[in-house]
């Protein structure tokens, strides 16, 4: 190879490198989109009951309400996306980022954006390995106003109630904190809902503590996303939670034994969607 050829040649191999570096940092630094700046935090204790298994779970869930947009996720995730902000600005390879979001435990609600110009909900769902997105019109609750008030985190509520998607709801929500906003889906009211359950007392949200904060609403940018909408994901949820070995049966993401049997049979797991 002639100095020129080789000059050429490693000028070349350096520039690919510098692109490669670069597409790399900018991969990195967009882990975490900001969508909106954070004005309240309200922090809810949800408690699912589950009729067929006769057991009940409980977790901490954190409404972030921003000017024109919202999130809702599980508690822990929220730590952990902070912790990764602020210690890991860059982002972290696969297996790192596993490690750190294994320290917050279980997640099972992912997120939803709460789009006010749009009018829309985007939610962030997954089963095991596979991320999914669907879009859907923000809900209209038709609710029923009533006179009846109780304190909540020291706030005076008024009731309200309707029914949604199966469901007889009773909310609870302050004019002292005149945002249409709550917990899940929930909105459409003249203040905050800081309490929400159905008549059968299977899902309650309540809230713990409301806080003034400021602070990047921000969320995870998953690397490969499923478009779907909103009955074909909860088809496929269902059919997962109530027959997760048929579910995954000839599936890669199908847990393996030792043996290299399966490690989940034809079992319902703990069910009782919103």
């Amino acid at each position: 190879m002639t100095p020129n050829k080789l000059l050429l040649f490693i000028c070349l191999f350096f520039s690919l490198f510098h692109l490669e570096c670069d597409a790399q940092t900018r991969s990195r630094a967009e882990k975490y989109r900001t969508i909106d700046r954070c004005r309240i935090q309200c922090v809810y204790e949800h408690y699912v009951y589950d009729p067929v298994l006769d057991r009940s779970q409980i977790e901490d869930e954190l409404l972030e309400i921003g000017h024109t947009k919202s999130r809702y996720c599980i508690y822990a995730r929220y730590q952990r996306d902070s912790v990764m902000a602020k210690d890991y600005p860059d982002g972290l390879p696969f297996e790192e980022f596993r490690k750190v979001g294994a320290r917050y435990g279980r997640m099972s609600l992912d997120e939803m954006i709460k789009d006010k110009a749009k009018n829309t909900i985007t939610s962030f769902e997954h089963i095991l390995m596979d991320h999914y997105i669907f879009e859907e019109p923000t809900p209209d609750f038709n609710w029923s106003l009533s006179d009846e008030t109780e304190e909540i985190c020291k706030y005076n509520c008024k009731k309200a109630t309707t029914s949604f998607r199966g469901r007889k709801w009773t909310a609870w929500y302050t004019e002292e904190i005149p945002i249409t906003d709550g917990p899940w889906k929930f909105g459409g009211l003249p203040g905050l809902i800081l309490k929400v359950e159905d008549d059968k007392k299977e899902h309650i949200m309540e809230a713990l503590q409301v806080r003034k904060h400021d602070s990047d609403i921000s969320y995870f940018i998953r690397s490969f996303l499923i478009k779907t909408d909103r009955e074909k994901y909860n088809e496929m949820y269902k059919e997962f939670r109530t027959n997760a070995g048929s579910f995954l049966s000839g599936s890669p993401n199908m847990p393996k034994k030792a043996d290299g049997s399966p490690a989940i049979g034809n079992k319902r797991l703990f069910f009782n969607p919103l």
